[in-house]
């Protein structure tokens, strides 16, 4: 079993990459063909351009994801 939402950091970089497991929600994926995917982490829904992410950042910018998705 997959997760159902990670940020990783980016090494060098004050990016954080968030990546959503579409499969684990049985929900079918609405990211572009070429968008990265990675085993155990599901795919990279957006980025977010900060040194320091923290959680309530982080959950506004995934709930405005969900509402463009349509999921909320």
């Amino acid at each position: 079993m997959g997760s159902t939402l990670v940020a990783l950091k980016r090494q060098s970089q004050a990016t954080w990459d968030v990546f959503f497991d579409f499969h684990f929600y049985g929900l079918k994926k609405t990211i572009h063909e070429n968008d990265i995917s990675l085993k155990g982490f599901g795919t990279r829904i957006f980025s977010v351009e900060i040194e320091e992410l923290d959680f309530n950042d982080g959950s506004k910018n995934f709930e405005q994801w969900l509402t463009i998705q349509g999921i909320l």
